[in-house]
């Protein structure tokens, strides 16, 4: 009789099936099995461990070289060593690169190298368009051009940065730019409409409060800018024109009125009677005071009188 194969059964002898190895007892099977390759994947992965840890600390090591060549760069008093230190950085690829190349164009402004200025300007604008500092580069651009006199060129770089980046802190303020624009090629309606804008979309800021006063020297020069106000100062005369108006009238109802006139009451002597005297008017009582009063006025003497000659 044959016998009952276990392997085929999936059974051991005492009729339970068999566990099959976890991966912990396959891996341990795996190295007795094939101890050398193992040993040489070990030291595979331990060479790359280490080699990347040594690539991470030098770059570690080359980021901190660049962040104090930058800083050193940005304390540089002078424009033109300065301008030649961020020149440096920006010829390294580090993750200052791109500040470093903005920063450049404004060293470059100060130190009156414009065209340095722009060529880092639009490297901004064209390799990294969609960086944080593209805005502050296109409103570099505009400032050169204006101050090159391209007062034209100067209000379109103005304007595109106002309508292509206008959610951003350079874009909420060039309103007032493209308002100093304006004014200068004379086109005084639009300015003020610039100002107001700036004043109402960026209030409590410094460009508002340079728009607020390009508004009252304008009013002050050309008043007729400003019709609304004109007319509310029109409108406020003739508010108290009437009311002046008013008050005469009244005024003149209170003098037509007839004014009832009363008779003083008369006044009866009053008789004393201790004394049985009246009293008289006032002015005899003041007379009568008067000459007692004056102890130096004397009776005049009395004439003698003449007695009849005696026959």
């Amino acid at each position: 009789m044959a016998k009952r194969n276990l392997k085929e059964q999936g059974t051991h002898a005492g009729g339970e099936e068999a566990e099959a190895p976890s991966g912990l007892q396959e891996a341990l099977i795996y190295v007795k099995q094939n101890p050398t390759k193992v040993a040489g994947g070990a030291g595979f992965l331990l060479l790359c461990v280490a080699v990347g840890g040594l690539f991470s600390l030098k770059n570690m090591a080359e980021d901190r070289k660049a962040d104090t060549q930058y800083a050193a760069a940005l304390e540089t008093e002078d424009p033109g060593l300065r301008a030649a230190a961020l020149e440096k950085t920006v010829a390294q690829a580090t993750r200052w690169r791109v500040e470093a190349l903005y920063q450049l164009g404004e060293t470059a402004i100060e130190a009156k190298t414009y065209d340095k200025a722009r060529e880092a300007f639009e490297k901004v604008l064209t390799g990294h368009g969609d960086s944080e500092y593209a805005p502050m580069a296109a409103d570099g651009l505009a400032f050169l051009d204006e101050n090159a006199g391209k007062l034209e060129e100067a209000l379109k770089g103005y304007t595109k940065v106002f309508e292509t980046w206008d959610d951003t802190f350079t874009g909420r303020r060039q309103p007032y730019n493209i308002g100093r624009i304006q004014e200068e090629l004379g086109n005084l309606a639009e300015a003020v409409k610039r100002y107001q804008q700036q004043v109402e979309i960026f209030p409590e800021s410094s460009v508002a409060r340079k728009s607020q006063a390009a508004l009252a020297k304008l009013k002050a020069s050309s008043p007729e800018l400003f019709p609304e106000e004109e007319k509310s100062v029109e409108e406020e005369p003739s508010e108290a024109t009437s009311g002046d108006s008013t008050e005469s009238a009244d005024s003149e109802d209170t003098a037509e009125a007839p004014v009832e006139v009363t008779e003083p009451e008369k006044v009866v002597p009053v008789k004393d009677a201790s004394a049985e005297t009246t009293v008289g008017s006032v002015e005899e009582v003041a007379a009568e005071e008067a000459t007692v009063a004056d102890p130096t006025e004397e009776s005049a003497p009395e004439a003698p009188s003449e007695e009849a000659p005696e026959n």
